[in-house]
């Protein structure tokens, strides 16, 4: 049987004893097999986990074991990371784990727990973004547990899980502009071109010294009044306050000579005015600027929009978020 979960270690396919963490409560401790079963934290005795896979009903925080099962009641298609080898089975599979350990108590049972993964060689083009391969900072452990060691430079996350709103309250600003189209995203017509200079400005505008500034870049850059930008200057195609005026620029990167409007669609309440709000194009690479002016009377925390560059053959959509923090 198969399980699910992802596992940096290195078992060599060996056979390991097995053990019901039920049946080995740390009682000295002060834990009953009633909550040694879930594995957590302290509740298992060290001596009888000891190079055993632990067979856990939820949790698996099994302190010297080899490794642990558990069954995987939530997430059948979404793999997480553990401080140990590690496999999630589904709840048919656990059931047949269980009745083997308890065919008979008195004959030794082992298993072989191996700790291949392999699903991470690609990543999502659309939602909900699980099992991504992503940059990870050194600064942490892979899983963040107590007791986990690992360090790596890339790790494997699922980005909609991690956004919960109790823990991101920016998570409601968290939509995108939906499902990817790969044939549109070669020739998208328009595009925002924010280079490096743009980015140092906007750090300097969000109040980095040159010395933060510098530990970023790597190199002597510096902020200074002259460098600093308003985060709303940025040339990025989405905005998110009340009342303001946002300057932007479009880089033709579609037909040489085309014409863009700016078609755009407003809620009750939110005033969306592109200036200008038609552009001629007559090559490639020619650049264009723009101001975008947001008004919104809002009865709620949050309202939004978007308007659309449309030249009859490409869609250049920019969302706009107007927003009362409490």
């Amino acid at each position: 049987m198969q399980g699910l979960s992802i596992n940096t270690f290195e078992l060599e396919n060996k056979m390991f004893p097995i053990v019901y963490g039920g049946d080995a409560p740390n009682t000295k401790g002060g834990f009953s097999p009633s909550q040694s079963r879930f594995c957590e934290t302290n509740s298992l005795d060290k001596n009888l986990v000891k190079g055993k896979i632990v067979l856990c009903d939820e949790a698996v925080l099994a302190t010297g074991a080899v490794g642990t099962i558990m069954a995987d009641t939530e997430s059948s298609d979404v793999a997480f990371s553990f401080p140990l080898p590690n496999s999630c089975l589904s709840l048919n599979d656990d059931r047949k784990v269980k009745d083997y350990y308890n065919s008979s108590r008195y004959f030794p049972k082992s298993l072989p727990l191996f700790t291949k993964y392999d699903i991470a060689s690609q990543p999502d083009l659309t939602a909900p973004g699980a099992d991504i391969l992503a940059a990870w900072s050194e600064a942490s452990t892979v899983t963040g547990i107590e007791g986990d060691t690992r360090v790596v430079p890339y790790n494997i996350i699922s980005g909609t899980l991690s956004m919960k709103f109790e823990t991101n309250p920016d998570a409601e600003f968290a939509y995108g502009a939906g499902h990817i189209n790969p044939a549109r995203a070669i020739n998208p017509g328009l595009v925002y071109d924010a280079g490096e200079v743009d980015y140092l400005n906007f750090l300097c505008g969000q109040g980095y010294s040159s010395a933060s500034l510098r530990l970023v870049t790597g190199d002597n850059s510096s902020c200074s009044q002259a460098t600093s930008i308003p985060a709303w200057y940025l040339n990025w195609r989405s905005k998110s306050v009340i009342t303001r005026l946002f300057p932007r620029t479009v880089t033709n990167v579609g037909s040489p000579v085309s014409t863009y409007k700016a078609i755009v669609n407003t809620p009750t309440g939110l005033k969306i005015e592109v200036i200008p709000n038609v552009h001629s194009f007559e090559s490639l690479g020619q650049k264009k600027f723009f101001s975008v002016e947001v008004t919104a009377e809002m009865d709620g925390s949050i309202i939004s929009g978007s308007f659309v560059w449309y030249d009859g053959v490409h869609r250049v959509r920019s969302p706009v978020v107007a927003y009362v923090s409490s």
